[in-house]
C-alpha cells in the first residue's frame, strides 16, 4: 500500500513527510502495526507492507490522525500568528 492515497497534483503542496512522521515516529508506528514503512521523500510518500490487510489499515488510519494532526496544528499557528498583529 501507499500513503496518501489521494493523487494530489502537486503533493509538496500539502505534504511535509518529515513534520508528518520523524524517525522516531516511524519506529514506533512500525511497532504499533506490524507494518514496514518506507519513506520515499522525493515522491512524496509512504509505502507500507505488512503481512495483512488490517495491519496495512491500521497503519493507514495512524497516518490520516498524523497529517491531520499536523494541518491542524499549521492552521492553528498561523492563526495565532495573525492575531498577534
Amino acid at each position: 500500500m501507499v500513503w496518501p492515497q489521494n493523487e494530489d497534483e502537486n503533493p509538496r503542496l500539502t505534504l511535509d513527510l518529515d513534520k508528518i512522521l520523524s524517525d522516531v515516529n516511524m519506529e514506533e508506528l512500525e511497532a504499533l502495526t506490524g507494518c514496514r514503512l518506507v519513506r520515499v521523500l522525493n515522491e512524496h510518500r509512504i509505502y507500507i507492507g505488512s503481512r495483512s490487510e488490517t495491519e496495512s489499515a491500521r497503519a493507514l488510519s495512524k497516518l490520516e490522525i498524523l497529517h491531520k494532526y499536523q494541518v491542524s496544528d499549521t492552521a492553528f499557528m498561523s492563526t495565532a500568528k495573525l492575531n498577534l498583529f
